[in-house]
Parts: C-alpha cells; sequence; structure tokens
C-alpha cells in the first residue's frame, strides 16, 4: 500500500504532466538547428543538457526517446522522478554533491543499454545559469557527447522567487527548441575543472542570434 506522500506525488505529476503535454498539443513547437539529433532514428547517444528553469518545457521534448533522468534523493526529485516515469523516461537518483564518487559508479553500469542521459546543466541548486562541472565529467566517463539545448516561451510564467526563475509555458503559445552543436568532452578539460568548455556551452545556451535552420516546421 502506497504512502499518502507517494499518492500525492503520483497524483501531483500526473497533472504536471497532462498540463504540459495539453500546453504542447495547443501550442506552435518549432525545433532549429540540428533537429535530427533528437530524432528516434538518431544512434548516437547524448547528454541532453538545459537550464534548471526550463526544465518543465524538457519533458515532451525527448518522447519515445529511451533518456535516463538524474534528479536528486530529495522531495524535489521525487517530483520530477514522477513526472520522468510519466513520460517514459527512466528516473536515475544520485545525490546532492558527489558522494565519493560512487553515483558515477552508478551510471558507469548503464551506458551499455543505449539510453541518452538528461542532466540540468545549472542545477540542482544553481547559481543561475552557471554550468556546473557535472555534466561535463558525466559526459567523460560516458563517453557521449554533450548536447545543449536552449528552450524560449513567448508566454510564460516564472516564479522569480526561486533560483532558477523557474518557467511554466502558458497553453496556446509558441514554444523554439533550439538544438546547438554537440559538445564532446577530453581528458584535457580536467585541466582547468571542465571551465573552458563550461564557457563554451554557456555562450551558446545563451545567444539569442543562434544558427538556425531554413524549414522551421511544427512537431
Amino acid at each position: 500500500m502506497k504512502s499518502p506522500a507517494e499518492l500525492f506525488h503520483r497524483i501531483a505529476a500526473r497533472c504536471f504532466a497532462s498540463y504540459i503535454q495539453f500546453v504542447y498539443r495547443s501550442s506552435q513547437v518549432i525545433i532549429t538547428g540540428n533537429r535530427h539529433l533528437l530524432d528516434t532514428k538518431e544512434k548516437e547517444k547524448f547528454i541532453y543538457t538545459f537550464w534548471h528553469g526550463d526544465s518543465f518545457c524538457f519533458y515532451p521534448a525527448a518522447l519515445n526517446k529511451k533518456v535516463y533522468v538524474l534528479t536528486t534523493k530529495d522531495l524535489r526529485g521525487d517530483y520530477i522522478a514522477s513526472i520522468s516515469g510519466y513520460f517514459g523516461y527512466v528516473p536515475m537518483r544520485v545525490p546532492d554533491k558527489n558522494n565519493g564518487g560512487a553515483f558515477f559508479l552508478k551510471i558507469r553500469k548503464h551506458i551499455d543499454r543505449q539510453y541518452n542521459f538528461a542532466v540540468t546543466l545549472d542545477g540542482p541548486l544553481g547559481p543561475y545559469h552557471i554550468p556546473q562541472a557535472f555534466p561535463f565529467a558525466m559526459a567523460l566517463i560516458t563517453k557521449h557527447r554533450v548536447l545543449p539545448l536552449t528552450i524560449r516561451v513567448k508566454r510564460e510564467i516564472h516564479m522569480t522567487k526561486r533560483w532558477d526563475h523557474y518557467s511554466i509555458p502558458l497553453p496556446f503559445n509558441r514554444i523554439d527548441l533550439i538544438v546547438h552543436d554537440p559538445v564532446r568532452v577530453g581528458k584535457n578539460d580536467m585541466d582547468d575543472d571542465f571551465s573552458s568548455i563550461r564557457a563554451e556551452v554557456k555562450r551558446d545556451m545563451e545567444d539569442y542570434a543562434v544558427k538556425t535552420v531554413s524549414n522551421q516546421k511544427p512537431i
């Protein structure tokens, strides 16, 4: 028998998932850049990265893809895990900070299962829009390339009191999903704690004048 907390998480996750699905179905969703890399036929596996405040909009973006969603072992992570499960993703629970590399070993065990990974760049606790080293360390271990995703929503509500300025999109909207060039992480990037490559990805993520493809089509 499920506890009241588990039942609440399940109900809340279903409500959140139903809402974001309604938003996507009622909105014009345009994918630009390397949109083919999100195709279900794409054989290469990636580490999807995006800002923590845009995570609500991410869930439908990789639908029908095999994705491990990394989330923390706390109440916040419980919600994310529940929503991830609703969309068919597999939540992978990790501690907030490196616990002696234990969760890197857990990640390594799942590399051969041909799944993509999804992790927020500036999560789980910020600072806002400052890429953390963890996604790039993951890329080095898994040998997956980092695939940065920028999400732009025309009409949204920002939760300004949260550190991540969490974005809740409104229905009947326009959602732009920009798929940037994949980034390969090498051992030499560890020399400066991935700071150079983190700065490079941040520039691409926050560049409003990103390259777009000419054939923009709603999904």
